[in-house]
């Protein structure tokens, strides 16, 4: 198999924000883990047992679906586009399936901080003329 052209480089930084995000998020899970105490959640001190069974539900799907996003991009898969927006979408989400939010209005606050960023992405791996014919040509060469 003959290689793609060069990545474009907004790929190549989508690829360290992933592996950012997944790693960010691994380091918080880990932090979790080992401290002591209750932690803040929904304006209220839990205990931090509740806080972890709250919060890794949420972090562990995000860490992983970035990490697995920009393994995609890094090993040029033509399906990589669809998964650089799971996270956001599991970011979205995630807090109204496992109680997290404090209200409706933060939960909507932050679905609406997300769909800016969101556009921008898909904007840019769908119709960007450089990144499209990139993908374009991964799925021709299998």
């Amino acid at each position: 198999m003959s290689e793609p052209d060069e990545r474009p480089l907004g790929l190549s930084l989508l690829i360290w924000f992933m592996a950012f995000w997944a790693g960010a998020a691994a380091l918080v899970i880990a932090v979790l883990v080992a401290g002591e105490g209750p932690l803040p959640l929904s304006g209220r001190a839990v205990p931090r047992q509740e806080a972890i069974a709250r919060i890794v539900p949420i972090l562990a799907p995000m860490a992983l679906a970035a990490a697995g996003a920009a393994l995609a991009l890094a090993l040029d898969r033509h399906w990589a586009r669809s998964a650089v927006l799971l996270p956001f979408a599991l970011t979205a989400v995630a807090p109204a399936f496992t109680g997290v939010a404090t209200s409706v209005l933060d939960l909507v606050l932050g679905v609406l901080a997300l769909v800016p960023l969101v556009a921008v992405l898909v904007w840019y791996l769908y119709f960007r003329p450089g990144v499209v014919e990139y993908f374009r040509r991964l799925r021709e060469e299998g």
